[in-house]
């Protein structure tokens, strides 16, 4: 891949985001709204927040609790058994 395409797709990247945080600026009135999105959040993207957040909860304290062991190869379990057994 070219650099200048590297470049292309990450200033466009970077315009998106740009324009979206722009939009949520001036949709934004007070810390409510930024804080619980105005209250006016669907229920489904609600749930998939919740579950994401809960996955990476337990993803992490696996990861604690396997490095708590003092082997370092036990961190690639969480991983799926990555590298020498």
């Amino acid at each position: 891949m070219n650099i200048g395409w590297l470049i292309v797709i990450i200033v466009i990247y970077l315009a998106v985001i740009a324009y979206l945080g722009y939009i949520g600026f001036k949709k934004t009135k007070t810390a409510t709204d930024y804080l619980v999105g105005g209250r006016r959040v669907n229920p489904f993207v609600m749930a998939l927040s919740y579950g994401a957040t809960f996955i990476s909860i337990i993803f992490n304290i696996i990861i604690l609790l396997l490095t708590k062991v003092e082997n370092p190869a036990a961190v690639t379990k969480a991983f799926g058994g990555i590298g020498k057994k």
